[in-house]
């Protein structure tokens, strides 16, 4: 119980650096954007640290499994955000950002991909019931991950508007 505790207080923490998105009810896409990708960058960067620690401390099927999920996802959305990230600059810089259009464009990824998000989870949560320590440790490194996702962009999506 404390575990989860602990987790809810840090993904609050992590999370409230995207909610100055918004301020004052205006909208600003560039920095809504930016704000996410540094989220997104710091969550996957940590999650592949984590994760090779574990890999290479952990002596049990189920501990290599969540471990190999955590380092490979987190290697995923750091790609991911450093795109981002690499994009959102070059539009800035060359004067084809257009906020209303990027707001809208943002909004869809993230519809999209909070609906494939919550796939993750299910996938995770379907391979958590194997009776197979390995698989269950997939299902389980599949579905932290998924969870953070599904938070991550449903809460960029309600930022959105």
């Amino acid at each position: 119980m404390m575990k989860k505790t602990i987790f809810l207080i840090v993904l609050a923490l992590f999370f409230q650096n995207m909610l100055k998105a918004q301020p004052d009810s205006s909208y600003n896409a560039a920095k809504h954007q930016k704000n996410a990708m540094n989220v997104l960058l710091t969550w996957g960067v940590g999650s592949a640290l984590v994760g090779a620690g574990k890999m290479a401390l952990s002596t049990t099927p189920y501990g290599k499994a969540f471990a190999l999920q955590t380092m490979v996802w987190g290697g995923i959305d750091a790609g991911i955000a450093g795109y981002g990230k690499y994009s959102l600059n070059k539009k800035l810089l060359n004067g084809s950002f257009v906020p209303a259009q990027e707001r809208k464009d943002f909004r869809k990824v993230l519809l999209i991909n909070a609906l494939i998000d919550v796939g993750y989870v299910g996938l995770g949560v379907a391979l958590m019931r194997a009776k197979n320590d390995k698989w269950h440790g997939h299902g389980m490194g599949i579905a932290t991950q998924g969870a953070f996702l599904v938070l991550f962009d449903g809460l960029n999506f309600a930022i959105t508007f």
